[in-house]
């Protein structure tokens, strides 16, 4: 017989424990059914010889927590990845939520072209107030609400952007979702499936868009030139002016001068005040996405699109003066911010917040040693 088996009356046989480390006693199973505790032969302890280690007087084991050193630099290890890896996951949720702004405007745009393929090639009325308001006391019955809800746009949920919902929307409800009124104080202003007379959204609409007075297109130098070539073609009143240079959607950023500078584009400021100056002057949003009338759309930059218009929102002013699009002279700096920086300057940033979250905490640790 083995010498870690004992044979009980019923000959079965029953092992004793297996490991020599958890043999503290050993229990010694009698013929009569009884048992009785006897010590075990060795006298063992834990390879590890620090205090607070191993085995207990008592024979039970004895653990300790962590040590205040271990924790400040557990701590410390979880704040410098934090450091690493939010910005990234920041930037990607951003990345994603443009795509799906992207992607809203292409519906936007097919919605508009299968109108216009339907009559005559031309775009629904839009004699509003501005670009983003689809349906005024104007346009009324023939607005582009009343034109293409249901029939050539069915999902109005395209015509919420994410990002400006998440930072406008609970300032304009109707950025939040087009069942919404523009406030709870309101029924006049909201979004398409409201009742509203004045619909306004997050998108402007540049098709078949008119306003008195006429509105100016200019070059990219700011000014109208006298050579048509280089300024900014008008937008498209039909299908057939559809091209590649005219702009057809885009988000507001806009200049009413001395009424109200708008930055509601991704990320922007909203309210921007009312001091007329250059859109690069004041609007603080990372990129613009533009939808052009061939159907392409670019995502630009620090918004290097100038607009010159009316104040979005529940106060109507007056109508369009100029517009600018697409300039590629060089502009005044723009203000500083970090998703405005090149890629090469917010990973030097971000490697300099890891280092003072490293310093700071090695600081910390060494005063916690000398105390």
């Amino acid at each position: 017989m083995k010498a870690d088996l004992f044979a009980r009356p019923d000959r079965t046989q029953f092992p004793i424990a297996a490991t020599a480390t958890e043999r503290v006693t050993t229990q010694l199973i009698l013929a009569g059914g009884g048992h009785r505790q006897v010590p075990a032969q060795e006298d063992l302890r834990s390879s590890d010889s620090r205090p607070g280690r191993g085995l207990a007087p008592s024979g039970s084991w004895s653990l300790t927590g962590f040590t205040l050193i271990e924790l400040l630099v557990v701590i410390a290890i979880i704040a410098i990845l934090a450091g690493i890896l939010l910005p990234t996951l920041a930037r990607s949720k951003y990345t994603g939520q443009r795509t799906v702004c992207v992607n809203n405007i292409r519906q936007q745009y097919l919605s508009q072209l299968l109108y216009a393929d339907d009559n005559h090639g031309r775009f629904p009325y839009h004699e509003d107030t501005s670009p983003d308001y689809h349906r005024t006391t104007t346009t009324g019955a023939r607005s582009i609400v009343n034109s293409l809800r249901g029939t050539y746009l069915v999902e109005t949920k395209v015509l919420i952007c994410p990002i400006t919902r998440k930072t406008f929307g609970r300032i304009w409800l109707n950025y939040e979702s087009m069942t919404n009124f523009a406030s709870k104080d309101t029924r006049d202003y909201g979004g398409w499936d409201t009742t509203a007379s004045m619909v306004y959204t997050p998108y402007m609409w540049f098709a078949n868009f008119t306003a008195n007075p006429a509105m100016r297109f200019l070059a990219p130098d700011g000014k109208v030139s006298p050579n048509p070539a280089d300024n900014e073609p008008a937008w498209p009143i039909t299908s057939s002016e559809c091209d590649s240079r005219r702009a057809f959607i885009t988000h507001r950023i806009s200049d009413t001068p001395g009424t109200k500078l708008w930055d509601v584009g991704h990320l922007g400021q909203f309210d921007a005040g009312s001091q007329s100056r250059p859109l690069w002057a004041f609007s603080i949003t990372p990129d613009q996405p533009v939808g052009h009338a061939d159907g392409s759309i670019k995502v630009r930059p620090k918004a290097p699109i100038g607009f010159t218009m009316p104040a979005a929102g529940p106060a109507p002013t007056p109508p369009i003066t100029e517009s600018g699009h697409d300039r590629t002279q060089p502009r005044a700096a723009a203000p500083t911010t970090p998703a405005s920086l090149p890629s090469w300057a917010r990973a030097m940033l971000t490697a300099a917040r890891v280092n003072w979250v490293a310093g700071a905490s090695r600081r910390f640790i060494a005063a916690a040693k000398r105390s």
